[in-house]
């Protein structure tokens, strides 16, 4: 006899090579249970688990109806005695699958629904249960909102926005009142040079909120928004330089750069919570040092960041503090400067 095969993802059901199980809904959950939870368990336990509401000796000899229900299917395979159950029978399960590829693939992992987790399946007089269920839910869907989270980051590290926006979407539908899983598909449908799609992931985020919790989006995000707001639509205008700063992939990827690339975004990740840094690119002429720097300003230019640029001059060119000076005169309207003393204002314009 083949493996049983075991769908927990949708509508349960239990699979033979062969034919389909027959066997009742509380049958379905214990199986369910000793799938997702191996290992020897203490006939108290399960009785407790599905038959709770009834008596001690009632709850008893309905498990030994079902253990005889399922031991007619899986023979030797479900191993019982006088205290304990174990399930040795092979099991292919979809969301074992899903747990194991969580670990070794996570993109493979994320293309299980794993929010369809034992929907609509319901064990009646049977708390524990469904206790049992909501919190296995739970878990599963932390794993996956990660996981989801973690590749749409990836995707934007190698300029993926396509990919990093398709990722951040699916989070989005799935934990639609999430801070992180708004502010990733705003910045992914935005850097793929979509404003009115990053728009609407925000309207999205924010009528959940005001629906669920009666609350707004965090100010970061409100920012974010007004950031993307003042911006022209894309598609009022061709593509030229100035959008190429807001969307650094129209320039075409930055072949065999990934590796510093990724250094850069987590160098960014860590300044974003308030950590200094300084970064050196160095390498010999013609090796894209300067490439690779105009791509990290663009990026930060789109996360909002103030840019303050200088470029070194030859020594003989006679003037002081040449690369200081040019870097102040291109940051005088930058945003927060309005509260600067005009006498410091005044003295960097000269």
């Amino acid at each position: 006899m083949g493996p049983l095969t075991l769908r927990l993802l949708g509508s349960p059901c239990a699979v033979l090579p062969d034919s389909s199980i027959g066997v009742g809904v509380k049958d379905l959950g214990l199986l369910a249970y000793l799938t997702l939870v191996p290992g020897p368990h203490r006939r108290e336990e399960l009785a407790s688990l599905l038959w709770g509401e009834s008596l001690e000796p009632q709850a008893r000899a309905s498990l030994r109806q079902s253990l005889r229900r399922l031991r007619a299917v899986l023979g030797p395979g479900l191993e019982t005695s006088r205290e304990a159950i174990e399930l040795t029978f092979p099991v292919e399960c979809d969301v074992r699958a899903f747990e194991a590829l969580a670990e070794s693939d996570p993109a493979q992992a994320v293309a299980f629904n794993i929010p369809s987790f034992m929907v609509g399946f319901s064990v009646p007089h049977a708390p524990d249960f469904e206790e049992w269920v909501a919190n296995t839910r739970r878990g599963l869907l932390r794993t996956y909102h990660t996981l989801l989270a973690s590749l749409a980051r990836d995707a934007m590290k190698h300029w993926r926005w396509h990919e990093a926006a398709a990722y951040a979407d699916r989070l989005l539908d799935s934990d639609p009142l999430s801070d992180e899983a708004c502010r990733l598909a705003v910045e992914g449908w935005f850097l793929a040079g979509d404003r009115g799609e990053a728009l609407a992931r925000f309207s999205r985020h924010a009528e959940a909120l005001s629906r669920e919790l009666d609350t707004k989006p965090s100010t970061a995000l409100a920012e974010l928004r007004s950031r993307i707001e003042a911006d022209a639509e894309p598609s009022a205008r061709p593509i030229s330089d100035e959008w190429s700063v807001r969307t650094p992939n129209l320039e075409g990827p930055l072949i065999g750069r990934e590796d510093q690339w990724a250094a850069l975004m987590t160098v960014w990740q860590s300044l974003s919570r308030g950590t200094e840094h300084v970064v050196l690119i160095e390498g010999e002429a013609g090796v894209g040092k300067s490439r690779l720097a105009d791509e990290l300003l663009r990026w930060a230019t789109a996360e909002g960041a103030t840019i303050l640029r200088g470029q070194g001059y030859d020594p003989k060119s006679g003037i002081p503090y040449g690369p200081v000076v040019e870097a102040l005169s291109g940051a005088i309207g930058a945003p927060g400067l309005a509260g600067t003393d005009p006498q410091w204002l005044t003295e960097v314009t000269r």
